[in-house]
């Protein structure tokens, strides 16, 4: 009986034991500064709740810390009660305490521990943080429910029945009830009465696709037993696609011709542009078999294939394709068919043909050359029906050709331009395949006609595949285009030129007004009784003449200045003058009067001046200067300087 009651102990002293270590070690952390220890009041729950949390924080360092350490609460929140503000700064072996009240959640009631975090920087300023964890038990009766939830098929092809299983086990300790599931694809929620312990069931939701995409998620509600609360679970949207088609499967060889013995490779490529997953797929051949199996082709992936095959006659190849995909369908697809001709060497026909002409190049558009292709049978077989053509267009057929024998085609065409020529022989093997022979490239440029015969011709125009026809209707449209273009700009040019000529017109009309002006300005510009050409008088340009305080009668100043010039003008002489006719239009005559040189003043020192006659002014006298005198100034210089 004791021994029994020991062996009982020993597990509970385990368990004990473990919880401990397990709380103790966390908190010490190798070659941290602090140790922090927790207690929780209670620690022993069966739903969520308060409880009273102890902490304390010790500096195992052996010197003071130079950093703060700083609590922090299970959702990461300072602890503000801890030190100031949630921080200390602990001195070597000190300790600091905390007291404060927290909440245990189902999730820590689920994971057994509730843990707080010690934050601090060492001296390279790296961040540290040490875990302090306080364990709670769970004492009551607890409830758990695992569901997974699977749809088939994976993609649904449109009118095709989609179905949704859940599949839900009692993971707890209690049994559950009144299990209720809403599955959004079905208007009726299913329920179940009891869910024992550790037992599993499933249920079914089916639905019908259109011709959209379905979503499936659900709520599952449930009681477990004792509580009496009912719990909740919620399963997330998930989309159910449309299937979409898009599989191309197509078979190819790298060779199509090839001797006896020689091998192609076989080429198989599956282009998938569709949702739908192909899984398992198999290709065989009639004659060869399985040739591809066990492969996969994703959606909207390609997948590629090959295999080397020997051919030792000619053969034709053809796939069928068995594919199982993802929206539950088993399909089979045929590939296209592919042949391979195989040659005896001694049998394989073979054609040359020469292309020459009577002309090297051209010299005009649409001109005459004669062409003439040689056609040769090289080869040990015969071969009939052998039909010559220029650029697809067919030209002649010829009926037989026998081994090593020749026949020569000669046609005349209308070149319109230059370009190069080609023609082709196409005809049928030994086996029956279509084969086609080309012959060698003629060029047939363009040459300028020159007067010299030895000139170099110009140079050609690049060597053209096609002779496509010439585009009058584009060229008349360019042409149209350009000469629109060459209107409008005449009609602008014609403006500009008018708007020059007028402008050159109104600066001709003002030019002459202004030399019309200073024309008339020089008999307005001196109005004294006498000019004097010979020398400087009284109105010279370095003393304006006064003008007369009176005015004469014409007849008497005529006379006057008559006997002037008669006294001045001795020395026989000729001087010019100038008669005012009438005293409203100062209208001038020049005359030459003959004068005789004067005498000097010390060869006539009697001399007197003539009294006036009464009535008369007494003529000015000339102001006596030894500076000699200088004659009067142009006629440009009086008019340029009027125009000023």
């Amino acid at each position: 009986m004791r021994t029994a009651l020991i062996h009982r102990i020993r597990p509970a002293l385990l368990v004990i034991l473990v919880l401990c270590l397990m709380a103790a070690l966390p908190a010490l952390a190798v070659d941290t500064p602090v140790m922090a220890q927790i207690t929780i009041t209670p620690d022993e729950m069966s739903v969520p709740g308060p409880v009273d949390v102890s902490i304390t924080v010790t500096n195992i360092s052996g010197a003071d810390l130079k950093r703060p350490v700083t609590l922090y609460d299970p959702n990461g929140k300072l602890v503000s009660g801890f030190g100031q503000n949630g921080s200390a700064t602990l001195k070597a072996d000190a300790k600091m305490s905390v007291s404060l009240q927290g909440t245990v959640t189902q999730e820590m009631l689920d994971q057994g521990s509730m843990t707080y975090t010690l934050r601090w920087q060492d001296e390279a300023g790296q961040e540290l943080a040490v875990p302090v964890t306080a364990q709670v038990r769970f004492n009551g009766e607890r409830a758990g429910l695992r569901i997974v939830r699977t749809i088939t098929p994976a993609v649904v092809r449109s009118g095709q029945t989609v179905k949704v299983t859940y599949e839900m086990t009692n993971t707890g300790a209690v049994s559950i009830s009144n299990i209720q599931v809403r599955e959004k694809l079905s208007r009726s929620p299913k329920t179940l009465k009891n869910l024992a312990i550790g037992a599993t069931t499933t249920v079914d939701f089916t639905a019908k696709m259109g011709n959209a995409d379905l979503t499936s998620g659900a709520e599952i509600t449930f009681k477990p037993a004792g509580n009496g609360q009912a719990e909740s679970a919620v399963i997330e949207d998930q989309v159910i696609p449309l299937a979409v088609k898009g599989l191309n499967v197509e078979l190819s060889v790298d060779k199509n011709a090839v001797d006896i013995g020689q091998t192609v490779r076989l080429i198989l490529t599956a282009r998938n542009e569709g949702n739908i997953t192909y899984s398992d797929v198999t290709a065989e051949d009639k004659k060869l078999g399985t040739v591809f199996e066990g492969l996969t082709i994703p959606a909207f992936g390609t997948v590629t294939e090959e295999k080397e095959l020997t051919i030792s006659e000619p053969s034709s190849f053809q796939l069928k394709l068995t594919l199982s995909d993802n929206t539950g369908n088993t399909n089979v697809l045929d590939t296209n068919a592919v042949s391979v001709s195989a040659y005896d060497p001694e049998k394989e026909l073979l054609l040359t043909l020469l292309l020459t002409s009577d002309k090297e190049s051209i010299t005009a558009e649409n001109e005459d050359v004669s062409m003439t292709v040689v056609v040769t049978n090289t080869s040990n077989v015969d071969c009939k029906n052998i039909e010559i053509s220029q650029n697809g267009v067919s030209i002649y057929t010829i009926p037989a050709l026998a081994a090593g024998q020749s026949m020569t085609v000669k046609r005349d065409f209308t070149v319109s331009q230059a370009g190069a020529f080609r023609f082709m022989a196409t005809t049928k093997d030994t086996i029956g395949n279509t084969v086609r022979f080309e012959s060698n490239t003629l060029t047939l440029p363009y040459t300028r006609v020159t007067a010299a015969p030895t000139s170099t011709p110009a140079p050609t125009v690049p060597p053209l595949e096609t002779l496509p026809p010439v585009d009058y209707e584009n060229t008349g449209n360019i042409l149209r285009t350009v000469r629109n273009s060459l209107y409008t700009a005449s009609i602008v040019l014609g403006a500009l030129a008018a708007l020059t000529l007028v402008l050159f017109l109104i600066s001709t009309i003002v030019r002459a007004s202004k030399r019309h002006q200073s024309e008339s300005a020089y008999d307005h510009l001196e109005l004294a009784e006498r000019r004097d050409y010979a020398q400087p008088g009284e109105n010279s340009d370095d003393q304006p003449a006064p003008r007369p305080a009176e005015k004469k009668d014409s007849d008497e100043a005529v006379q006057e200045t008559n006997e002037q010039d008669a006294m001045q003008t001795e020395g026989g002489g000729f001087r010019m003058t100038r008669d005012r006719q009438t005293e409203d239009f100062p209208a001038w005559r020049e005359t030459a009067v003959q004068t005789e040189p004067e005498t000097p003043a010390e060869e006539a020192p009697d001399a007197q001046p003539e009294a006036p006659e009464a009535g008369e002014q007494p003529a000015a006298e000339e102001p006596a200067s030894n500076e000699p005198r200088h004659s009067r100034a142009s006629l440009p210089d009086r008019r340029r300087r009027a125009r000023k």
